[in-house]
């Protein structure tokens, strides 16, 4: 008799919704995805997440189901492009959030409280929500506004002379070092609160 335990992956029965994008976000919930977590990805058809047109391209033909790219970060998940503008848009945002363990966003800060989604408007509905949040220059403090991707946070590190010093550090080796860092702290964020709410539900 098959062992069902035995074949269970860990994260099996856990659901996220994902309103991130780009990179660094799409990429944490990727791992919970591979190991049996329900993700849903929340797109918008009038603003394609930009990995969507990034190459290659299956067949070398250009189309936003087509990128490599943009499959390398988002396997094993699910899809909704919903427009966030109209009512009946967020109404389906709202049922995906009241399904979800985990509400994940990579916009920059601001964008999810526009909506009307930001985590105090989602903690008032979900108090036992885990709300993650990942922005290029955090949510708070004199540069949280400041929107931008891995590479343009790489250049604080260090400038861009120095990183080029030495042929065998390149930018893109940086870059990857850097983004893959980040996102195996995001997924030690995600997976603290997850053990806080196991350990509760023992008591």
């Amino acid at each position: 008799m098959e062992n069902k335990t035995k074949n269970k992956k860990i994260f099996e029965g856990l659901k996220i919704a994902e309103f991130a994008w780009i990179v660094v976000g799409p990429s944490t919930s990727r791992y919970f995805a591979e190991h049996g977590a329900t993700v849903v990805k929340i797109e918008s058809h009038k603003r394609l997440d930009t990995n969507r047109v990034n190459s290659p391209f299956v067949n070398n033909v250009p189309n936003p189901d087509n990128s490599m790219f943009y499959g390398r970060h988002n396997p094993n998940k699910f899809s909704v492009s919903i427009d966030m503008k109209s009512l009946g848009g967020l109404e389906l945002a709202w049922k995906l959030i009241e399904w979800a363990d985990i509400v994940t966003e990579s916009f920059s800060p601001g964008t999810m409280e526009k909506w009307g989604l930001g985590y105090e408007d989602v903690r008032k509905r979900r108090p036992d929500i885990i709300y993650f949040s990942s922005s290029m220059q955090g949510r708070g403090g004199p540069h949280s506004s400041y929107a931008g991707y891995g590479q343009n946070a790489v250049n604080f590190l260090a400038p861009q002379h120095l990183q080029h010093f030495c042929h065998i550090v390149t930018r893109a080796r940086t870059e990857k070092f850097h983004s893959l860092r980040i996102k195996q702290a995001n997924i030690i964020f995600m997976i603290e609160p997850l053990n806080q709410r196991f350990c509760r539900q023992q008591q």
